[in-house]
């Protein structure tokens, strides 16, 4: 069964962390046009990065965690840039605040 780690975090812009993921990268950066069929966001996209470790059979949770980290501190992420909760739940409160 395939394991992965999850990370959310807000970030400023995407534009801001283009420098920081050229040096990994082999070609890019593609931009990709996205139809939200399940979410509606009138108010515009949540600036939130989304990294995701995918753990082999052999790796244990805290190879996961270290690798997670390692990402987050070559991209410049911080711990209080981190979220926890759902997208459908911070939609929820953009449209709250809102209203």
């Amino acid at each position: 069964m395939a394991r992965n780690i999850e990370i959310k975090a807000r970030i400023e812009s995407v534009q801001a962390l283009v420098p920081r993921v050229m040096p990994w990268a082999s070609d890019g950066p593609t931009y990709l046009v996205q139809d939200d069929t399940l979410l509606t966001c009138a108010s515009g996209r949540l600036n939130i990065l989304e990294l995701e470790v995918v753990l082999g059979n052999d790796s244990t949770l805290s190879d996961g965690e270290q690798e997670a980290q390692a990402v987050m501190e070559k991209l410049g992420v911080q711990q209080s840039q981190l979220v926890e909760d759902a997208y459908v739940d911070l939609l929820a409160q953009r449209v709250a605040q809102t209203d």
